[in-house]
Formats: C-alpha cells, sequence, structure tokens
C-alpha cells in the first residue's frame, strides 16, 4: 500500500498538464477507504485518492483538478462518506468537461443537511455518467450541482426515467442514455427491465434531444408512437430478449426442440 501511495503521488506531482483521470478497480478485489486497513486487503483497489483533505495523494489530485483536468472516470463503488469528500475535490473543477461515478452505497450517512450545504458549479461539464440508485446521491445531483452546459447524460441503473434528474437537467441534453439495471453485477450481461411510464414527457423535459438510448423489457412500436420529439434523430433500443408475444416464444421454444437430436 504504501508503494501504491507513494507511486501515485509521485506521478500526480510530475503530470503538471494532466488532463485524464481515470480509475478502474479490478471487480473481483473490494476497495478500502484509508492507506491500511485491518482487514487483509490494503493492497487491492486504493480508493483513498479522493480524501483530499486528508492524505497527499488527495491532495495532490485536488491539484490537478485545480489545474485543469478535463476528464475525471472514478468506475467504482463510492460509499456516502466518499461522496462527502469528492464533493471537496469537485470544488475546484472549473475546467472538468466529463464526470464518470460509480454506484453509491446506502449507510445513512448522506442527511438533508449535507445536500443542502453540497452546492456544487461545474460550469464546463458536457458529459455526466452518475447512478440513479440511490435516492439522497439524486437529491443531492438534482438541487446542488449547477451544471449548465451539460449535454451527454448516462444515467446509471436504471429502474425507471429519472423524472427529476431529467427536470433539473435535461434542458440542454442532445444525448441521454439510460442505463439498465444489473441483475448480478459483473460480467453478467442479464437485466432487470426499465419502467418507461414517462416516455412521452422526455420531449418536454430534453426539448433538444437528439439521440436517446433506452432499456425497454420488450420493445414494441408503442415507444415510436410515444416519443413525439421534433428534434430526436437516433434511438437505440437495449434488446437481447425481443419475444414481442408468448404465441412467438413459445413457436421458437418448438423450432429449437425440432432441431434437436
Amino acid at each position: 500500500t504504501d508503494t501504491v501511495k507513494e507511486d501515485l503521488y509521485f506521478i500526480l506531482r510530475q503530470c503538471v498538464a494532466l488532463r485524464s483521470f481515470s480509475f478502474h478497480p479490478h471487480p473481483n478485489f473490494p476497495g478500502v477507504n484509508g492507506p491500511k486497513e485491518e482487514d487483509g486487503w490494503e493492497g487491492f483497489n486504493p480508493n483513498w485518492f479522493v480524501q483530499c483533505r486528508v492524505n497527499d495523494v488527495g491532495r495532490a489530485l485536488e491539484a490537478r483538478v485545480s489545474a485543469g483536468l478535463r476528464e475525471l472516470d472514478i468506475a467504482m463503488s463510492l460509499s456516502e462518506a466518499q461522496v462527502i469528500e469528492l464533493h471537496e475535490l469537485l470544488l475546484s473543477a472549473k475546467s472538468l468537461k466529463s464526470l464518470k461515478l460509480g454506484a453509491i452505497a446506502v449507510q445513512g450517512i448522506l442527511q438533508d443537511s449535507d445536500i443542502q450545504r453540497m452546492k456544487l458549479e461545474l460550469p464546463a461539464l458536457s458529459e455526466l455518467h452518475v447512478s440513479t440508485g440511490h435516492h439522497s446521491f439524486n437529491s443531492l445531483v438534482c438541487s446542488a450541482w449547477h451544471m449548465p452546459n451539460l449535454t451527454h447524460l448516462t444515467a446509471l441503473h436504471c429502474q425507471s426515467i429519472p423524472i427529476d434528474l431529467l427536470r433539473s437537467h435535461g434542458r440542454h441534453l442532445t444525448y441521454l442514455h439510460l442505463y439498465p439495471q444489473k441483475k448480478y453485477g459483473y460480467y453478467n450481461y442479464s437485466w432487470l427491465p426499465c419502467r418507461l411510464l414517462n416516455l412521452d414527457d422526455i420531449p418536454q423535459l430534453c426539448p433538444v434531444l437528439e439521440h436517446l438510448v433506452i432499456p425497454p423489457s420488450r420493445p414494441s412500436s408503442t415507444i415510436y408512437g410515444t416519443l413525439q420529439s421534433p428534434t430526436l434523430r437516433y434511438l437505440d433500443v437495449w434488446c437481447h430478449e425481443c419475444h414481442t408475444s408468448q404465441e412467438n416464444l413459445e413457436d421458437e421454444r418448438k423450432d429449437e426442440l425440432g432441431h434437436l437430436p
């Protein structure tokens, strides 16, 4: 752990013109929030670099953020405590154009009082990947994050259309990707169906939308009839089980059985 910390600190101090920083942890090993913990996994997936107030690596990354970092990709699960730490890191992110975050673990630490004081200005941000599976974090992004130039939004772990998120930040969106919620985590391509009950609200919430990616459990012609958007040019539909009816499913099953030896 000490070696990793020292090397990362050295790299961040030397790369004074850094424009992109990405952290993609290995999915089979846990993350640790401190440089040394007593669980025996100190060397795997360190994520303490977001702690810009308590360790050198965090302060070095904050310096790079302040100096003009354009892309920040933290593809890991964050605790609520780390969300508060991340807020401190992003306070100086005036040049940041792309921000990608992983899922937020529910802990009960993030309170309404925290949300009210965690105001954040991201004037240059145009692309955001953010999880919708945490109520308090959603409230934080909707009410406390000011992103006037946001045009590309990927909403992760969607069980339904994130109406509050689009109501707050959908006005200038040209690209919206509703990413389905995984059933079983990493390396599994199954997902839970996304309820598209408010699909007809998207043209009003996103009046200049050009590209929409949606994950309905059963694509049908009703999707195209509902989206009365004068600006929409591209429609992508997540689909790997496109059975339009139970009869078709049974016919396909019979056909498979007919070809068995």
